[in-house]
Parts: C-alpha cells; structure tokens; sequence
C-alpha cells in the first residue's frame, strides 16, 4: 500500500514538472519515449495519461509504436482501425477513439501498419491530427518506438511540446542518454 502511495505521488510529482517546464506555452501533447526497448515508456505513458485524466483533464494516449503496439492490449480494445486511418483520411478521430475504462481517458491505437511509419508521421494529416487532437483533449500523450530503434520519435518530437524519455538506469550509458536526447 505504501508503495503504491510512491508510485501515484511519483506520478504526480511528473506531471506537476510537465506542466511547469512551460509557464508561457500551455503543454497540451506529450510525446512518451526510451533510449531501447523493455525500459517502461508504455508503462509511464498509461500511468501519466491516467494520472492526468484523475485530476479531471481530458486526455487521449496515442499508440504510434507501430513495431510494438501495446495500449490495445493494456486496455484490452480491438486494433483493427486507429492511428493509420485518420491519417490517411479513411476515419475521423471520433471513429478511432476508444474508452479506456477510466473516467477522461480515451485511447487511439495504431490500427494496421502503413508500409512507412516514417511518411505517415511526416505528413501534414499527422500535424492536421495533432491540432485537433489538441482541440478535443486537454492533453494528448503518444506513446512512441525507442529512439535508438526508429526515426519516428524524432519526428514526433518536433511535432509535440514536451517530450519524457525512460532510461534504465545501470542500463542505459550517460553517452547513450546524451544521444538520445
């Protein structure tokens, strides 16, 4: 129980920091990564965007990691359409979201995977989804591959106003987390 206590005022302590490394800019997307695989972005990306969502904020996590997607499996949605079909014009963001069982969180998955995720995020349709998303929600969190392992966190980065990168530690190099950043 007491852990469980750290865990949430963690949480609550980064979100507090996201929020106050902007007085002059509104942070409204939020762009969750990690230097390698199996350090815990997805995890600290659900975590964050429930953390938000209990204190009222309207909040849609965005599942880009199109070699590994996870969040359909964590809430336990269907990935047949997502990401990929608001992009390329076949869905609306209405038609993609799904409840995630939490009060003010809502989930898009990355639906099927286009033949090149770096187009895709590249596009105008993804800078296009990205200002309405910020319309809809208080706060949009996509949860993004490793930076070491694609080009489409880099991409996204540019895209959003904060981004969180997990490292392990004893794991990662202070060299590796230089270049991640």
């Amino acid at each position: 129980r007491k852990s469980l206590y750290f865990l949430r005022e963690a949480y609550n302590i980064l979100s507090h920091n996201i929020k106050l490394g902007s007085l002059d800019e509104k942070v409204k997307s939020i762009m969750v990564t990690s230097s390698i695989p199996e350090e815990g972005k997805t995890y600290v990306a659900t975590n964050l965007a429930i953390n938000f969502a209990q204190q009222g904020k309207n909040v849609l996590l965005v599942d880009t990691d199109y070699p590994r997607p996870s969040l359909y499996k964590i809430f336990a949605v269907e990935n047949e359409i997502g990401l990929t079909e608001v992009i390329l014009g076949e869905a609306s963001i209405e038609e993609v979201l799904k409840p995630s069982g939490i009060e003010h969180l809502w989930i898009i998955t990355t639906g099927p995977k286009p033949p090149s995720t770096t187009q895709l995020l590249e596009s105008n349709q993804m800078k296009e989804f990205i200002k309405e998303a910020d319309k809809l929600f208080d706060i949009v969190i996509f949860d993004t591959p490793p930076v070491f392992s694609l080009n489409d966190p880099v991409i996204l980065g540019a895209l959003t106003v904060r981004t969180v990168i997990i490292a392990s530690a004893g794991v990662i190099s202070k060299q590796m987390l230089k270049q991640a950043t």
